[in-house]
């Protein structure tokens, strides 16, 4: 079939030759050979060759060339994603949503547990990992626990360089946490922040972290799920090692998530409720 202006119904698939304007649905895939305004939805597979504005839904793969809209699905890929963090602002506000989402510039949003893009995209990636732009590795020492370590991927720089001056980037960070000071050890975490980073050698980073015990039936026995946002000032003590960042960091804490009875805060923290508290993160960046 050549364009398709309207619906085009299928129990398996639909192939089009030209291009789409309405929608498309079928149980296995859609295919459009140039490019589509509109609805794509199938169980399996949706691509478009060329642009493609409006929404792709699978339950697998979503592909097309550059993106105004929504792909969601467990694998999307796009050539480019445009949105708020275009030169030109487009109409449609766009994201990838999914298990993994690729494309090379991504200006818009992402959301999935793997981001795929190239650096110097100007979009805000949420996620597990995101692989494109800078990243560092940090050791702190909070109130709960003496060793963290933490990686930090993402860092999407955007356009809001001011003359190379400084630099502005979003990040999510995985984190691994123990030697409790109370015998209490090992706690994952993730978290995701901001940053602003200056030539001249210092940052000034806000970060919203969770933390959840990792042993095994941990949960109940330190009261659950904890969270964390704080504000992070650093800078650089020897000029000639460029690439370690020294930090200090005041947080709020509260409990998240979890039994309540009998919460403590730990002793060394500022206490602010019942349930939340006040303490510092010292620590090192690496990157």
């Amino acid at each position: 079939m050549q364009e398709v202006e309207g619906a085009q119904l299928a129990g398996l698939g639909n192939a089009n030759g030209d291009y789409l304007v309405g929608f498309q649905g079928a149980g296995l895939f859609n295919y459009v050979k140039k490019f589509g305004i509109g609805v794509q939805l199938s169980g399996l597979y949706n691509q478009t060759d060329r642009d493609f504005t409006g929404f792709q839904i699978s339950g697998g793969y979503n592909r097309t060339k550059l993106l105004e809209g929504i792909q969601i699905g467990l694998v999307n890929r796009s050539k480019r994603v445009t949105g708020w963090g275009s030169p030109e602002t487009p109409r449609f506000k766009s994201a990838q949503i999914g298990l993994v989402n690729i494309t090379k510039d991504q200006d818009a949003f992402q959301i999935g547990l793997l981001n795929l893009y190239r650096p110097g995209s100007r979009g805000v990636s949420l996620g597990i990992l995101n692989l494109g732009g800078p990243s560092w590795l940090s050791s702190y020492t909070n109130e709960r626990h003496l060793f963290n370590i933490e990686v930090a991927t993402g860092n999407t720089m955007t356009d809001v360089k001011h003359h190379t001056q400084k630099w502005w980037s979003t990040y999510n960070t995985v984190g691994f946490s123990t030697v409790g000071w109370y015998g209490k050890t090992r706690e994952i975490t993730w978290g995701m922040g901001a940053d602003l980073t200056f030539k001249k050698g210092y940052f000034f980073r806000s970060t919203l972290r969770m933390y959840y015990p990792w042993e095994k039936g941990a949960f109940r026995e330190w009261n659950g799920m904890y969270g964390s946002v704080g504000m992070s000032a650093g800078f650089i003590p020897v000029k000639k090692y460029s690439f370690i960042w020294l930090f200090l960091s005041p947080t709020y804490n509260w409990h998240m998530l979890g039994p309540v009875e009998g919460i403590q805060r730990p002793a060394v923290a500022l206490p602010i409720s019942e349930n939340a508290w006040g303490s510092l993160q010292i620590g090192v960046v690496f990157g």
